[in-house]
C-alpha cells in the first residue's frame, strides 16, 4: 500500500490559491481593456496603488514561482510568459496592450482546469 502524498494538504491549497490568483489576473486584464476602451483608468482595479501592469506582473510572477516549486512546469512556464510579456512592454514607450495578454492568460486559465480536473 502506498503512503499518502505527505504534500497533499498543501498541493490542494496551491490549487485552490492558483484559481484565485487566476481570476485575479482575468480582473486586471479584463479591465486594463475596459480602462482602454473608455481611456481612462479604473479606480477598483488598483491593488495598492500597484499599476494594473505591476500587479499582473506579480502575480504572474507568484503564480509561476510556486508552480515551479510544486511540480508543475507547465503551469509555471505559462505564468512566466505572461510575467515576461508585462515586463517587456514595461520597457517600451507604449501603453500595455491587455488584448496581447489575452492569449497567455487563456493558457494559463487551462493550466488550473487542468491541475483541479488531475486533482480530483
Amino acid at each position: 500500500m502506498p503512503s499518502p502524498d505527505p504534500l497533499a494538504d498543501l498541493r490542494a491549497r496551491f490549487i485552490e490559491r492558483s484559481r484565485e490568483r487566476v481570476a485575479s489576473l482575468r480582473q486586471l486584464i479584463d479591465a486594463a481593456v475596459e480602462d482602454r476602451v473608455r481611456g481612462s483608468p479604473s479606480a477598483d482595479m488598483h491593488e495598492a496603488d500597484a499599476t494594473p501592469a505591476e500587479a499582473i506582473t506579480r502575480l504572474a510572477h507568484q503564480l509561476a514561482g510556486a508552480a515551479g516549486t510544486f511540480g508543475y512546469p507547465a503551469m509555471s512556464r505559462a505564468a512566466a510568459a505572461l510575467e515576461d510579456r508585462v515586463r517587456a512592454a514595461g520597457q517600451t514607450a507604449r501603453p500595455l496592450d491587455p488584448g496581447s495578454l489575452e492569449p497567455l492568460l487563456a493558457a494559463l486559465e487551462r493550466r488550473v482546469t487542468e491541475l483541479g480536473a488531475s486533482a480530483c
